[in-house]
């Protein structure tokens, strides 16, 4: 009996530790593949669609467009790597556990959003529940939309409703086993949303009425952390929770192969507004250089449309936050600026940035006098900003990491 034991205990132990090799096994896989399509994926920033007004409330449907364009709902509603139609979804966004594809906004009755009451419109954007009581993917932002207004909301699907429809089915989610299974979001709600579920936001009387204002957009419609703030994860930071850590708010934090940068006061308190609006509306980096990956998007799709007077709050705000910065795992000299700075583009070699570690890459400028490289690093050259962005960064800190970067062409330390 012992043994009859013994071994249905082991058969289990072995279909365990199976099921858990093939699950880290597809994760790696998943991970390695975005990493892959983010590196080759082009530019394409779909055109927003005319409304049609008639029976309804023109002034409503302007203000929602606004917002809809503050929320950079385009981007993930447009199937853009097929050129999709404007909002009908379809669009795969790839995740460590799974591929998810947006869902279908325009006001289509059958395969949009056409049939849903405005209650069920802002239970969806403000507690992440469908109209058939599902809960969502925090990939859809509702974590941040539960901030906004009820006027807001309304507005939205004002506009929403205005656009035209297209009949477009929703495409079947791609998620492993057992994350396909979307009542397991409650644990993820009790840890991470629970507690600020319809709070909204709260102006903050101390401060102006612009700051407030930038709060909102930022903190709410603009869902900045979802990009910009390391998020909880699970043993590794490229097995994200898609939960921001609220002590590193705006720290800055890696997205789709780029570095999300540090938004906050450490990084922006010396950089005037006007400095950091023209990242928004001229693509240029702070320090030189020009944007580059899903912040292009945002500039092109939602920023660009902002009023002057939205733009700067959002600039008053990011200099006022302060946050904790996140420590490093790494101790060799410069890999910190490296993994903070460099990384966003020299881990996959985006943009014709040399490859980390590929002595291929680095072959030209391994054979170039190091004082020059050097120089370069610090004061920019085509398409690299100056001091790749890190205006905090003394000489000696930018040729630490100048030197990481050359050991690692030459083999002479480890790659990530």
């Amino acid at each position: 009996m012992k043994k009859r034991i013994r071994f249905i205990f082991g058969i289990l132990l072995l279909v365990a530790a199976t099921m858990a090799l093939y699950t880290v096994l597809t994760i790696q896989n998943n991970v390695k593949q975005m990493n892959t399509e983010a590196s080759q994926t082009s530019p394409y920033f779909p055109e927003y669609p005319a409304v049609n007004t008639q029976g309804k409330n023109p002034a409503l449907v302007k203000r929602g467009e606004y917002l809809t364009k503050a929320g950079d709902c385009i981007t993930c509603h447009t199937n853009t790597p097929e050129k999709g139609a404007v909002f009908a979804g379809a669009l795969p966004m790839h995740t460590p556990f799974g591929t998810i594809y947006s869902p279908n906004i325009t006001p289509d009755k059958e395969t949009g959003i056409g049939n849903w009451t405005e209650e069920q419109f802002i239970t969806a954007m403000t507690k992440g529940i469908s109209p058939q009581g599902h809960y969502y993917y925090p990939a859809f932002p509702y974590y941040y939309f539960s901030k906004l207004t009820h006027d807001d909301l309304i507005a939205i699907k004002a506009y929403l409703d205005s656009i035209p429809a297209v009949h477009e089915e929703s495409r079947k989610n791609e998620m492993m086993k057992p994350f396909n299974l979307r009542f397991l979001q409650l644990g993820w709600r009790e840890m991470f949303f629970r507690s600020q579920e319809l709070q909204g936001y709260k102006p903050d009387a101390k401060q102006t009425t612009s700051w407030n204002r930038g709060a909102y957009l930022v903190e709410g419609l603009g869902h900045c952390a979802m990009c910009h703030s390391p998020s909880y994860h699970i043993l590794t930071q490229s097995l994200p929770l898609g939960a921001p850590i609220k002590k590193y708010n705006l720290t800055g934090a890696p997205i789709q192969g780029y570095l999300a940068s540090n938004i906050s006061q450490s990084h922006l308190a010396s950089i005037s507004e006007a400095e950091i609006v023209k990242v928004f509306t001229e693509d240029r980096l702070i320090g030189g250089g020009k944007v580059k990956g899903p912040m292009l998007e945002v500039n092109h799709d939602s920023l660009r449309y902002l009023s002057h007077d939205d733009l700067y709050a959002i600039a008053t705000y990011l200099k006022s936050v302060k946050s904790v910065t996140p420590s490093k795992s790494s101790v060799a000299p410069g890999a910190t600026i490296y993994e903070g700075y460099c990384a966003s583009c020299h881990a996959l070699g985006i943009g014709g940035a040399p490859k980390f570690g590929d002595p291929a890459a680095w072959d030209a400028i391994l054979k170039a006098k190091v004082d020059g490289v050097y120089a370069n690093v610090i004061h920019g050259m085509g398409g690299m900003p100056a001091k790749g962005t890190c205006l905090s960064c003394s000489d000696a800190d930018i040729k630490q990491a100048v030197d990481y970067m050359l050991s690692a062409a030459r083999g002479e330390t480890g790659t990530q």
